[in-house]
């Protein structure tokens, strides 16, 4: 293949997909492999792509009408056991805060307040887990 100077990936789409369908829907740990899901195209791009001598040109098409997104939370990777402080720091602050009646007023176009129910950010921060 030395006369070959590009590789063309038509469709990304279609990649992800048989690997979902191969690897994914055929697996026994399902959830196990949704996580090898989410590692494959960079495995693909950090082996393959990388080293490769080759140009590598990955088409990939948007199924549905492209539209603006607002991203309303992070992602954290790491284990829970060193989350759970930065939970109930968020957790408090949320309680604190007027968010439920500042949601509501901008539904319906005019003031609410939702009153708070005990000192409920001082639980939260005696909690041994946010969500408990």
């Amino acid at each position: 293949m030395e006369d070959v100077h590009t590789i063309v990936i038509d469709s990304l789409n279609y990649l992800m997909d048989m690997y979902e369908s191969l690897h994914v829907l055929t697996a026994t740990n399902t959830m196990q492999a949704w996580g090898e899901y989410t590692q494959f195209f960079k495995r693909l791009m950090q082996r393959h792509v990388a080293s490769s001598s080759k140009n590598v040109i990955f088409i990939a098409s948007l199924d549905h009408k492209p539209f603006p997104v607002v991203t309303v939370h992070d992602e954290f990777k790491c284990h829970p056991n060193y989350m759970n402080p930065h939970y109930v720091s968020m957790f408090q602050e949320l309680a604190h805060s007027e968010l439920l009646s500042d949601i509501l007023s901008q539904i319906h176009g005019k003031t609410y307040h939702v009153p708070k129910f005990g000192n409920v950010v001082e639980k939260i921060g005696k909690a041994n887990y946010a969500l408990s």
